[in-house]
């Protein structure tokens, strides 16, 4: 019998940023559901062993408590209340799934991709804007793994384009942006106001998207798996873009100057005033004049599944 592992963020999606437009919040209790109709779904179809990863709101304890015609069984790991927590779920899932889904919003979905899965990711949307993830019903979600279950994911799989960046002695990657914003840490960590933005890269940007991919979605489309990234940098008297900025919220930014950046063509940020370097949408690491950020688009070998190129006829 397959596996079928389930990494959930309780906290994606419940941000400010959603609160004061009046959008939709990702609650604990929309994501007990949505997995349901996801499990349902698949007990229907393909009935598989299911292994979750325990969170700190109880969505896997609701989700185990109830019956299902297949094993269920609960994963415990360390918890710290901390974005990390998902790298560690994914960690201790990953040799006994055949296929990992992971709901979370795009800093969750980063988190994952930081642990470097071999298994098959399949990325669903629980958070603020979802870029990387497909915005998927939970009921076509559970045909999605259903069929990846059975048959493999094939030509389905694809290997996400990334933005590695570098300052000083700390390194990470963005799976959708990283920009340089002005200003310091203060409150939450979301990007809230687009005005002090400098520079930006994107690995991708499609026409749905929300947030700072939005505006490479306007200006200068870029397909998930094609070979370059995209840089803007940003001021006024260039060329003036209203994009959505996060749900039901529209903001204007001054675009100055654009470029494709082929995959593996290093680039540098230098630093001349305080800024904040944020990934996905999330404000990571200060930095102070004299700084510098290498950066380059490039693939990271951890297998993600489109869902929209899975042969769905596979499910069932």
């Amino acid at each position: 019998m397959k596996t079928l592992g389930i990494v959930v963020n309780p906290f994606a999606g419940s941000d400010g940023r959603r609160i004061v437009t009046a959008s939709p919040t990702h609650g604990v209790q929309d994501k007990v559901r949505y997995l349901t109709q996801t499990l349902q779904t698949l007990a229907e179809v393909y009935p598989a062993r299911v292994l979750i990863a325990q969170d700190l709101a109880g969505i896997a304890l609701s989700l185990v408590a109830m019956p299902w015609p297949f094993p269920m069984c609960l994963r415990e790991v360390a918890l710290a209340g901390e974005p990390e927590d998902t790298r560690g779920s994914v960690e201790a899932l990953e040799g006994e799934a055949d296929l990992l889904l992971v709901l979370g919003g795009d800093g969750t979905q980063r988190q994952a991709l930081l642990a470097c899965p071999k298994t098959p990711v399949l990325p669903l949307p629980a958070g603020t804007n979802n870029a990387f993830a497909f915005r998927l019903d939970p009921a076509y979600a559970g045909l999605v793994a259903a069929a990846v279950l059975r048959s493999g994911p094939g030509d389905a799989v694809y290997y996400p384009k990334t933005i590695l960046l570098k300052a000083g002695s700390w390194e990470s990657l963005a799976v959708v942006d990283a920009a340089l914003h002005r200003g310091r840490f203060r409150g939450a960590r979301a990007l809230w106001n687009p005005e002090g933005l400098l520079e930006l890269a994107l690995a991708f940007a499609e026409p749905w998207s929300l947030g700072l991919s939005a505006l490479g979605a306007i200006l200068m489309p870029v397909d998930r798996r094609s070979p370059h990234g995209a840089l803007f940098s940003f001021g006024e008297g260039g060329r003036q873009v209203a994009i959505p900025w996060f749900p039901g919220h529209v903001r204007q930014l001054w675009v100055r100057g654009w470029r494709r950046v082929p995959l593996g063509e290093p680039w540098t940020w230098r630093v001349t005033e305080p800024v904040l370097l944020a990934l996905d949408g999330e404000r990571e690491v200060e930095l102070a004049p004299g700084d510098a950020v290498q950066a380059e688009v490039c693939r990271l070998e951890v297998p993600v599944v489109d869902p929209l190129r899975v042969e769905l006829s596979r499910s069932g």
